[in-house]
């Protein structure tokens, strides 16, 4: 048989199909075929995304699908019949509508970010695409899809939005890192400063001509760990001492004391009744508030309205992605001013490190920066909103806690004298003198090491004797974490008070839960050292 034979054949026969075991002619099979195709089609037209418009080769609308009519607003019979740019092109769009009739009448492709309008005459930017539809040389209709770009406007500036705050905080990590090393060393300087002036005060009396200039020295050096703590404020992990707290009275104890020494500044405030609780270091927060208070103070030079409001707040999913938090309970404290505002550079900018607006020598640059690593480590968020002449709105959302807030006790225990044995483990010389000298006048008997190795040496020496371990958290070739684990190995129980220029990170944390009994930041005065010392030996008696 030849292959046209064969072929002409194959056409003349019935086309072969099994539906339930019977074979069925070839019309019919053809006949079901195209009812599968036309199942295909209308699910793909009525499942698009995107408006689609059929119709006929003058455009007059035989189909429209489902997006159609939620973009549009119009109803499927209130289009059908109708020339679609009557339907829903603008009035000074028709020109560019009727062009694009035009040159798709002939044939061709057309593609183009136009405006159309919805049922109501509200303005829709489309990304329109028109074809026409051949068979052959023929043109017998046209198709037209509309792709709403306000929708995909909204995804493109949160995806830009998210990855500006990945990269914020990225940044802020790196440079917290380096700011938490820069403040642990400061703070040790720091110690020594403060030890020498303490056991100088401590032998003179307060009509000494030196006790003065002495007094003023502890003063400077407190300045100096208020800038660490800043700079530790930038670092991850740099808040401690996390209690429960009402923002409520944070807020009102540091404006109306910040207040009082701007006489030209009015406050206003508007604090919500029955604010949920916050876990946060009061210190801290009162730092950060502190800080945005002197920046509404320094945009209002000519005086003007500092108004600071709180809010509970409920977060869902669409709120808390534009913010970069989870969904959930936060309080929410927005700190308002009439300043003269900033510009959108000035706004991108403000809680970079080191970045300032103010002349030479006027400022560090730390002061929001800190702000931000403060909110971030307590897991918030701060945003700022601003015009120029129109002033600035900070807006700060802290996670809500459940634990309601311990009271604090009426006083501070006064620094006192003590007895038994300390051993005192710290790899910076000038730290573990000065520390000693101040443990000894306190009347304790102190044991000194300057390393891992020795700590645990003189540990398993005088285990029995040992009353209290001072220890550093930072030192080379054993840590602090390694030095309090193989001291267990001695004494399951020892009593070590952890002691660091960082502030209470999570390794100290751990330590904390694991058994160690306080923790003492650098530098710290006698009578800090007194307490703590005091308190953690008393633990467990």
């Amino acid at each position: 048989m030849q292959h046209g034979e064969e072929k002409g054949g194959f056409k003349d026969r019935d086309f072969p199909s099994m539906h339930s075991g019977v074979v069925i002619p070839r019309q019919e099979a053809e006949d079901e075929t195209l009812i599968i195709r036309n199942a295909y089609l209308e699910h793909l037209l009525e499942s698009a995304r995107d408006a689609i418009v059929w119709a006929e080769s003058d455009h007059r609308v035989i189909r429209v699908n489902k997006a159609f009519s939620r973009l549009f607003q119009y109803a499927t019979e209130e289009a059908l019949g109708k020339y679609v740019d009557d339907l829903i092109a603008p009035e000074e769009f028709y020109d560019q509508a009727r062009e694009i009739t035009r040159r798709v009448s002939e044939g061709e492709t057309v593609r183009s970010e136009t405006m159309r309008c919805r049922k109501d005459h509200s303005p829709v930017l489309v990304d329109l695409l028109v074809a026409p539809i051949m068979i052959g040389d023929r043109q017998v209709g046209v198709c037209a899809t509309y792709r709403d770009l306000a929708e995909r406007k909204r995804a493109e500036e949160n995806r830009r939005s998210l990855e500006k705050q990945l990269l914020q905080a990225q940044k802020m990590e790196a440079v917290g890192a380096l700011a938490a090393g820069v403040a642990h060393d400061f703070n040790n300087v720091l110690m020594g400063v403060q030890g020498n002036a303490s056991l100088v005060l401590a032998d003179l009396d307060e009509t000494h001509p030196h006790y003065e200039r002495l007094s003023n020295i502890e003063h400077y050096v407190g300045r100096g760990a208020d800038l660490a703590k800043q700079l530790l404020g930038l670092a991850r992990g740099g808040h401690h001492e996390v209690k429960s707290a009402n923002m409520n009275d944070l807020i009102n104890r540091s404006a109306n004391l910040f207040i009082r020494t701007k006489k030209e500044l009015s406050l206003r405030v508007d604090y919500q009744e029955d604010l949920w609780f916050v876990q946060v270091d009061p210190g801290q927060i009162e730092q950060a508030l502190l800080n945005l208070y002197i920046n509404a103070w320094q945009s209002m030079p000519g005086g003007g309205t500092l108004a600071v409001f709180t809010k509970n707040v409920v977060l869902d999913e669409d709120m808390s992605c534009s913010l970069n938090l989870a969904s959930g309970r936060y309080v929410k404290c927005s700190i308002v001013d009439t300043g003269i505002g900033m510009d959108k550079n000035t706004r991108e900018r403000i809680f970079e490190p080191f970045f300032t607006t103010k002349k030479m020598g006027r400022g560090t640059g730390l002061g929001l920066a800190s702000v931000y690593g403060i909110i971030r480590n307590h897991g918030g968020v701060i945003k700022v909103e601003s015009q120029v002449g129109k002033g600035t709105e900070f807006s700060i959302y802290l996670p809500a806690s459940e634990y309601s807030i311990l009271q604090p006790k009426d006083h501070a225990p006064e620094a006192s004298k003590g007895s038994g044995t300390i051993l005192l483990v710290d790899d910076e010389e000038m730290i573990l003198q000065i520390s000693a000298e101040i443990l000894e006048r306190m009347g304790y008997r102190v044991l000194a090491a300057d390393s891992g190795e020795k700590a645990v040496r003189l540990f398993k020496c005088y285990c029995g004797a040992i009353d209290l371990v001072i220890l550093d958290m930072i030192m080379p070739e054993m840590s602090g974490a390694e030095v309090f684990h193989r001291l267990r190995k001695v004494n399951p129980h020892p009593k070590v008070l952890l002691s660091s220029g960082y502030s209470l990170e999570e390794q100290a944390r751990e330590l904390l839960r694991e058994g160690c009994v306080g923790f003492i930041q650098k530098p710290y005065s006698m009578s800090e050292l007194s307490e703590k010392v005091k308190d953690a030996i008393g633990k467990g008696q």
